[in-house]
């Protein structure tokens, strides 16, 4: 080794402790800044992609942190080594993540606007979009704060018993009907035929819109040869439903992008929710009639009829059309509104500043005059259609108790607020307006 070898060595050994260095500092901040200056969503700071990138940036600084501990002679051999691992490693996973993803999205799933239905439970329909296939049995939770239910369909791929071939009443709506969220006996549906002791069958599906629901009437529910159709309508997404659906933008490859396609199917993605707890938007404090406060998600308060004049126009046209073909049976058409969860919630949140007291209790109040319940009510009383709006039910059972109302975190009803749901359509369906509606059974068809 000559002289001019020496300082050259003396440098290239503190390569590795400087680089161990940068690289952990480059590393860190990528842990760190999302603590201070909050941008997403895992953990309530993080974005999937921060996650990613300081994950490979950490196993880049353990490498680095192992070679400089090892003597000057052996870093190179080791370096080499461990370099190839890592990125044999991380090159593998991005691919099977990126394979499996691929997979899931073209072939493992159905998709219907942006949501996405396994095809082991799921089968495509032209008009419908999806549907259940028929004999689908489930035992779970939709989510945590969901009861433990057992899930099944019928032949029609509906959350029935199998066997029913007639019913009194018919149940049509959407996942506000089906209730994936509370058990079957206590849906809306089951507990209003059971306190009239009627038949009835349950037609609900998880993300159908009005002209979906149309279909179901027409290729089901009339079939069941019923008295009375419920038809429920659900006050925060049936407008966008119908408007989507309308333009023909309820196929999934058409409106989602590909980073929402790989959000929602990403093995590495679903790991990062595991690992860092999603805090989703418009978490508040909420005040519960037992006293406690604490965290759940409330949207503010929203009006959908002005955002939406198409998709309103089409709802009330395929209610027009089936109140139609119902009259023309001697069927009664029952319209059940249930409210957005913020128009019944609104008064618990604890408002932190005047502008979220505007978001949640706007001083316009939360009943405007154009809103969606107004619209139904012009509507039905022209068409001579019996309408439920159950807003006020609700209200009424939140001041004595608002804890299962809706479910929390949940735009969905949760069991208490089925409960008053049935009780408002046993009212209906007992009363002589709705029964006046009611053909003779000779003269149905």
């Amino acid at each position: 080794m000559s002289q001019a070898d020496g300082p050259r060595l003396t440098r290239l050994r503190w390569i590795w402790p400087a680089a161990t260095v940068v690289l952990g500092y480059i590393a860190g901040n990528r842990w760190l800044h999302p603590l201070a200056r909050p941008k997403g969503y895992y953990g309530g700071y993080y974005r999937y992609s921060d996650i990613e990138i300081a994950t490979v940036l950490t196993i880049l600084w353990l490498v680095v942190f192992a070679v400089t501990l090892v003597p000057a002679q052996r870093r190179r051999g080791l370096a080499l080594r461990l370099g190839t691992l890592a990125a044999a490693a991380l090159v593998t996973a991005a691919f099977c993540d990126i394979a499996y993803t691929a997979w899931s999205i073209r072939f493992g799933h159905v998709l219907c606007g942006h949501h996405a239905f396994p095809r082991m439970t799921t089968q495509p329909d032209p008009e419908l979009i999806f549907k259940h296939k028929p004999g689908v049995a489930w035992h779970g939770r939709k989510t945590s704060e969901c009861q433990l239910i057992d899930f099944r369909t019928d032949e029609n791929g509906f959350r029935n018993p199998p066997g029913i071939r007639q019913a009194d009443v018919v149940f049509i709506g959407d996942s506000v009907t089906e209730a994936g969220e509370v058990s079957e006996e206590l849906t809306f549906a089951r507990q209003t035929a059971d306190a009239l002791g009627k038949r009835a069958v349950n037609l609900g599906v998880f993300c159908y819109g009005p002209q979906q629901e149309l279909a179901v009437l027409k290729r089901y529910g009339l079939g069941y040869n019923p008295r009375v159709v419920v038809w429920q309508i659900t006050e925060w997404n049936d407008i966008f439903d119908a408007e989507h659906y309308f333009k023909g933008a309820t196929d999934g490859w058409k409106i989602m992008t590909w980073k929402e396609l790989y959000e929602n199917h990403s093995p590495v993605v679903r790991m990062i929710a595991k690992l860092f707890p999603p805090t989703p938007k418009d978490t508040v404090e909420f005040v519960r009639s037992d006293g406690i406060v604490d965290r759940r998600v409330v949207l503010p308060y929203f009006n959908p009829v002005p955002a939406s004049p198409a998709g309103l126009a089409e709802a009330l046209r395929v209610l027009g059309e089936a109140h139609e073909l119902c009259r023309e049976r001697g069927i009664a058409l029952v319209v059940l509104l249930v409210p957005a969860h913020d128009r019944v919630l609104a008064p618990y949140v604890k408002a932190r500043s005047v502008a979220d007291e505007h978001r949640y209790r706007p001083p316009g109040g939360l009943d405007v005059p154009n809103d969606f319940a107004h619209v139904l009510t012009e509507f039905c009383g022209a068409h001579g259609c019996a309408f439920v709006d159950v807003t006020d039910d609700l209200r009424q059972r939140a001041a004595v108790d608002n804890r299962d109302i809706f479910v929390k975190n949940d735009t969905h009803l949760g069991a208490d607020g089925h409960g008053v749901v049935a009780r408002a359509l046993s009212r209906c369906l007992t009363s002589p307006e709705t029964t006046a509606q009611i053909g003779e059974p000779a003269t149905r068809r």
